[in-house]
């Protein structure tokens, strides 16, 4: 029972995150020459950096959101959710880590030659 309501707390919390991530890049929007960073004509400013932050926010607790979600209806016997609901439910968590280790390689905007210019 303990176990169920820490996995719960944890899981809305996680979900409480990454709605601040989604707040906060869709506040923020990529700089404007975002074209010439990608192509190293242009420095990264603050304005993309917080953007693309944001999207790390959002990505990283969303999965977590994901995994103790997983993890609760794994453990719960009393949630009225059927067995292929949770298979269904953990291959789209398992297929989400793809992408998560795609994202270690380096954004087009920070990598062709840009650099992060904090003051511009």
């Amino acid at each position: 029972e303990n176990e169920h309501k820490t996995l719960a707390m944890r899981s809305y919390y996680a979900a409480l995150v990454a709605g601040a991530g989604l707040l906060g890049q869709a506040i923020i929007p990529l700089q404007g020459n975002i074209l010439d960073v990608m192509k190293g004509r242009a420095r990264v400013n603050w304005q993309s950096t917080v953007h693309q932050s944001s999207a790390g926010v959002l990505f990283l607790a969303g999965y977590f959101h994901c995994v103790t979600m997983n993890m609760l209806l794994g453990r719960s016997r009393a949630l009225p959710s059927p067995l292929w609901s949770k298979r269904v439910k953990l291959f789209l968590t398992v297929t989400m880590l793809g992408p998560f280790f795609l994202a270690f390689i380096p954004h087009p905007a920070t990598g062709a030659g840009a650099s992060i210019d904090a003051m511009a």
